[in-house]
C-alpha cells in the first residue's frame, strides 16, 4: 500500500492542529507569498532603462541634498585673476566671468532647479486633482468647471506662466506657483476622465447603494483606482516644470542673481559662448540629463503600471 508522502502528512497535521486557520491562510503556505506588491518593482528591474533613469534620478536627489557640500569651492567666491579659464583639475568646467568655480555653481544650483519642479508639480496637482473630482462626480459643477479649464488651455504652459510671473513679478516663488496653475488644467481633464470611467464601475454603485458618503467614495475607491495614470503623468510633468523653470529664468523672471540656477547661468554664460563654451554647455548637459533620467523613469513606471503588458 502506497504511503502518504512526509510533505503531504505534515500539511495534513498542520490542518488538524490549527483548525482555526481560515482557508486562504494554508493557499499562502503551499503557494508562498503572493507577488503582486513586487510586481511593479520587478517589471522596473527588468527594464534597463528605467533602472537608468532610476540611477539618474537618485544622483540628482543626492546632489538637491549634499551638492552644496560636496562643492568644491564657494559657488559665490569669485576670483578675478581666474576669470573664464578653461576646464583644468583645479576647476573641472572651468570659471565664469567673474572667476567662480562653474561644477560649484551647477551642483548648487540643481536644488533650485529640481526643487522649483518638484513643487510646482505638487501645487498643479493639488488644485487639479480637487477640480477633476468634482467634476467628474458631480454633474452640476462639471460644466462651469469645465469651461474655467478651456480658458486656461487657451493659452500655452509657458506663455500663460510668463504672464502669472509678470503680474505677480520675477522670483522663483512665483516661477512655481506660475507653472503650477498652468498644469492645472492638464491635471483636470485626466483627472475628470479617469473619475468618469471609475465611477460607473459595479463597486462604485454598490458602495453607494449601501450609503457610502462622497468623501469614503473619493478616497477609497475613487483615487485609489485613478493612482496609476496620475503618478505616470506626474513625473513627465515634473520634466516639464523643470525645463519650463530653466527657461523662465533664462528670460530673466525667475531666479535673480546671484542665485546660480541652470537657467539663469545660461543665460549668463551666453554672451560669451564663442570664447567659453562651457559656461552654456556645462548647465545645459545637467538640464538634459535630468530631464531624460525622469523621463526613461515615466517610461518604465507606465509599462510597469500597466496590467496589459505581462510580467
Amino acid at each position: 500500500m502506497n504511503k502518504t508522502p512526509k510533505n503531504r502528512r505534515s500539511f495534513f497535521k498542520n490542518i488538524l492542529q490549527n483548525n482555526s486557520k481560515k482557508p486562504e491562510d494554508f493557499a499562502r503556505e503551499i503557494k508562498g507569498p503572493p507577488h503582486s506588491k513586487s510586481r511593479v518593482w520587478l517589471k522596473l528591474k527588468r527594464n534597463k532603462s528605467a533602472l537608468m533613469g532610476i540611477i539618474i534620478i537618485s544622483i540628482f536627489i543626492m546632489l538637491i541634498f549634499f551638492g552644496e557640500a560636496i562643492a568644491p569651492y564657494d559657488p559665490l567666491e569669485t576670483d578675478y585673476q581666474n576669470i573664464l579659464s578653461a576646464p583644468s583639475l583645479d576647476n573641472w568646467l572651468g570659471t565664469d566671468f567673474m572667476g567662480r568655480d562653474v561644477f560649484s555653481r551647477i551642483l548648487a544650483g540643481t536644488r533650485l532647479s529640481l526643487t522649483v519642479g518638484f513643487i510646482a508639480i505638487a501645487i498643479g496637482l493639488s488644485i487639479g486633482v480637487f477640480l477633476g473630482l468634482v467634476a467628474g462626480l458631480y454633474k452640476s459643477w462639471d460644466n462651469l468647471i469645465m469651461r474655467f479649464i478651456d480658458v486656461l488651455m487657451a493659452f500655452p504652459g509657458l506663455l500663460l506662466s510668463i504672464t502669472i510671473v509678470a503680474t505677480l513679478g520675477a522670483g522663483l516663488q512665483n516661477v512655481m506657483i506660475a507653472i503650477g496653475i498652468s498644469s492645472v488644467p492638464l491635471y483636470a481633464r485626466l483627472i475628470r476622465g479617469e473619475v468618469l470611467k471609475v465611477k460607473e464601475n459595479d463597486y462604485i454603485l454598490a458602495a453607494r447603494a449601501l450609503g457610502a458618503k462622497d468623501i469614503r467614495l473619493i478616497f477609497q475607491h475613487v483615487l485609489i483606482n485613478i493612482a496609476a495614470p496620475i503618478i505616470v503623468y506626474s513625473t513627465f510633468r515634473v520634466a516639464s516644470a523643470v525645463l519650463a523653470a530653466s527657461s523662465l529664468s533664462f528670460l530673466g523672471l525667475g531666479a535673480q542673481p546671484p542665485d546660480p540656477e541652470w537657467g539663469r547661468l545660461i543665460n549668463q554664460g551666453r554672451q560669451y559662448m564663442l570664447i567659453a563654451p562651457w559656461l552654456v554647455l556645462a548647465p545645459g548637459t545637467f538640464i538634459t540629463l535630468a530631464i531624460l533620467g525622469i523621463n526613461l523613469f515615466g517610461d518604465g513606471l507606465r509599462d510597469a503600471l500597466d496590467p496589459r503588458i505581462g510580467e
